[in-house]
């Protein structure tokens, strides 16, 4: 194959027909040995069938299994002949197309000088015509006119004709793109009408995995978005984490067969493993955080009690106004099996938990106030817990209880981080996710045949 010409103007911004003619041909010719290296076993395998020659039962088993091989093989020879004839098809048309848009450019670059050459003599005209005054003759002027009538005419037809070789440029790939499609339809229909059979994988297994992925990987990242701004709500919460974590998971398994089988990249598979771990290590981390929530409550009421009976009045008015908003917290948490077993009075039960959580929220501020959205309002709480009792290292009592579970308390600050952080992983893994199944375009003739 010839070089293709690297620069398409004025004609076009790119090589409009791209693609090695030879390197397809080649391909067809590879298919078509095949074939007929097919025909040549079949053949030989019908002969051994028919060989009158053995006689024994044991003979006679094997002719007829070289029978049935035989038909078989026979079979596959359809579909080779017809994959050679598709390609071999697509290379005359994709050779054709390049030879007429080649010559369409060279075409183009000829009326491309032209137009040059006749802008550059309309902008003489133009001045030698700005140029007459009251002392030029009529012929003058005329003589005038007329070249600058006719230089603008030339511009004019030279721009109409790049722009029908334009035209006849877009004829050319549309039926290069025509002979690609059928090409690819032509496979498809040998592949389906050849009797053999390609098993579950092929018919229906590839497609339906895809459609899992696609699916279950938008469920999770609605869920794990959604999660972000409604997780403090009683139980639609629990939900939207719940849905988010297994369809995350179903939308893995997924992409991690189509991976492996090679029906797709593994892209998917790095963005969803992210999105796995890091979503199990935000629950266990909240987890942990909550291990260290009791001893720093009874820590901080320890520490505000002891600020309390301070005879520094300022010190013991913020022991008295962080009370109520810290310590004073009421239990948001909300199952399914409280809500059946509470019968009529469930409603009631919901209501109540409901107002709780949306409080919680309320309470908090800053950073504070996301964790909490996020449905952490426990642990947000038990950081601001902790913020009291940092104030209230400014009494040496304080400083004695506060000793044991300092350390623990910085780390639950760490974690309200963290945690939130992670929530936020797995949603923008899964977003990502879908993003690729979405935006990835329907795959064109000529990619399907991989040219």
């Amino acid at each position: 194959m010839s070089a293709r010409p690297y620069s398409w103007f004025p004609l076009a911004t790119a090589d409009p027909v791209p693609g090695d003619p030879d390197a397809v041909e080649r391909d067809a010719a590879q298919y078509r040995a095949v074939a007929t290296n097919i025909t040549e076993a079949a053949k030989k395998l019908d002969d051994i069938a028919d060989s009158p020659d053995m006689l024994s039962d044991a003979v006679a088993a094997v002719r007829t299994r070289a029978r049935d091989v035989a038909d078989e093989v026979g079979k596959a020879q359809s579909r080779y002949e017809a994959v050679a004839t598709a390609l071999s098809t697509y290379a005359a048309a994709l050779k054709r197309a390049q030879a007429e848009a080649d010559s369409l450019l060279e075409r183009a670059r000829t009326a491309q000088n032209a137009i040059d050459s006749a802008t550059t003599e309309r902008t003489i005209a133009a001045r030698v015509w700005g140029s007459l005054d009251e002392d030029t003759t009529a012929e003058e002027r005329r003589l005038a006119g007329r070249r600058l009538t006719q230089a603008r005419t030339a511009v004019n037809d030279g721009e109409s004709a790049l722009q029908r070789l334009r035209d006849d440029l877009d004829v050319v790939v549309r039926d290069r793109d025509v002979a690609a499609q059928r090409a690819a339809e032509g496979i498809g229909r040998a592949v389906a009408h050849d009797a053999l059979s390609d098993g579950w994988w092929e018919d229906w297994g590839v497609e339906a995995l895809k459609s899992i992925s696609s699916i279950a990987g938008t469920v999770a990242a609605v869920a794990g978005l959604l999660s972000l701004f409604l997780g403090w709500v009683p139980l639609l919460g629990q939900a939207l984490a719940a849905v988010a974590i297994i369809a995350g998971v179903a939308a893995l398994f997924s992409d991690v067969v189509l991976a492996a089988t090679g029906e797709q990249g593994w892209e998917n598979v790095a963005i969803g493993a992210i999105g796995i771990a890091t979503f199990g290590a935000g629950r266990a981390l909240a987890a942990t955080a909550k291990a260290f929530s009791g001893s720093a409550r009874a820590a901080a009421r320890s520490a505000i009690k002891i600020s309390q009976r301070s005879g520094n009045p300022a010190i013991a008015a913020t022991a008295v106004s962080a009370r109520p908003a810290v310590l004073a917290r009421s239990s948001v948490k909300l199952t399914f099996r409280d809500l059946m077993s509470a019968g009529r009075a469930a409603p009631q039960l919901y209501q109540s938990a409901f107002r709780a959580a949306r409080a919680q929220v309320a309470s908090a501020s800053g950073a504070h106030r996301w964790l909490a959205m996020a449905g952490h309002g426990d642990l947000a709480a038990d950081i601001a817990a902790l913020d009291i009792m940092r104030r209230s290292l400014v009494r040496p009592q304080a400083v004695d209880r506060l000793n044991v579970t300092i350390e623990s308390g910085r780390l639950l600050m760490v974690g309200g981080a963290v945690v939130y952080g992670v929530d936020r992983v797995d949603t923008t893994a899964n977003l990502g996710r879908s993003t690729i199944d979405i935006v990835e375009p329907a795959a064109t003739g000529a990619e399907r045949l991989k040219l």
